[in-house]
């Protein structure tokens, strides 16, 4: 009797570990220069939730994400905001791309600024 009751205690610990919520989107605040915003570190798969790009007032602005450490290697985002108050990006969702290595910001624009929102 001890041995199922021990078994059924096992299997729903498990099933808490399985059904757990992902973990929460990380918010790398406002940036207004190039970055490295996160890095990929031992097993740990990280993952890229939304992007925002806000534009200056007086210019357009650019926003290339790198699945890199530096400004190459693969291109997860490229963005382009008009000057004024079109903002571009997508927002923080339940599908997100999967990072290898890092995440690198490379903006464009005078006063461009930016979010970006990953997965731990």
């Amino acid at each position: 009797m001890k041995k199922i009751i021990l078994a059924v205690v096992l299997l729903f610990a498990l099933m808490g570990v399985v059904y757990a919520d992902p973990p929460s989107c990380v918010s790398s605040g406002l940036k207004t220069s190039d970055a490295q915003i996160m890095t990929r570190d031992g097993d740990s798969w990280r993952y890229l939730c939304g992007v925002e790009l806000i534009p200056g007032a007086s210019a357009d602005a650019t926003l290339i994400l790198y699945d890199n450490t530096s400004a190459a290697g693969d291109v997860l985002v490229s963005l382009k905001a008009d000057m004024g108050n079109a903002i571009a990006g997508f927002a923080p969702t339940a599908f997100s791309i999967l990072v290898y290595t890092g995440i690198y910001a490379d903006v464009g624009g005078a006063d461009a600024g930016y979010i970006i929102w990953y997965r731990e």
